[in-house]
């Protein structure tokens, strides 16, 4: 969306970060749109006792549309995400820690081509993200990433604290 172009590449799923502040807000609306499944919903997962808010799943057409919170505390972010069994091997709760990683060096607002301003992940965490994962599928996108501009000083910031990232699974 940012570049303006068909990337021409099959996405097999659409994640979407969100305050955490506003997870009851993509809940309602979810509902309101009739598209709300419990059975996905982080907060009702057997392997989730404790009740915290990992996020919500809904299906589009089969698409799997992830919602999951991110929140900033002790100078760290953190991003939580879940899979469920019918993903994975079995249910399971994920939270990233990146230290001295800010939501403004997360979350960026980028201008449209028609005016209208997309609010997301900024480019430099995508591409230090898709770096660090090295797959086929994603070279294509980091070209295209570069093509664009990433700034490089922000870059070396979210690389140095994926660097120090800590990343806990609990099943």
């Amino acid at each position: 969306m940012i570049s303006g172009e068909n990337s021409n590449r099959l996405h097999s799923d659409i994640d979407f970060v969100v305050p955490l502040s506003e997870m009851e807000t993509v809940r309602t609306f979810l509902k309101d749109q009739g598209l709300y499944d419990q059975t996905h919903d982080s907060l009702f997962l057997s392997c989730n006792q404790e009740k915290i808010d990992f996020g919500t799943e809904v299906f589009l057409d089969g698409l799997p549309v992830s919602f999951t919170p991110f929140f900033e505390e002790n100078n760290n972010l953190y991003q939580r995400d879940f899979t469920t069994a019918d993903f994975s091997t079995k249910d399971s709760l994920v939270t990233l820690c990146l230290p001295n990683l800010s939501p403004e060096d997360y979350i960026t607002a980028y201008a449209l081509s028609d005016g209208q301003k997309l609010y997301c992940t900024s480019l430099e965490f995508v591409y230090a993200k898709k770096s660090r994962k090295n797959r086929p599928k994603d070279q294509g996108d980091l070209q295209k990433m570069k093509q664009i501009g990433l700034n490089e000083n922000l870059l070396k910031h979210i690389t140095d604290s994926f660097s120090s990232a800590v990343l806990e699974i609990k099943p």
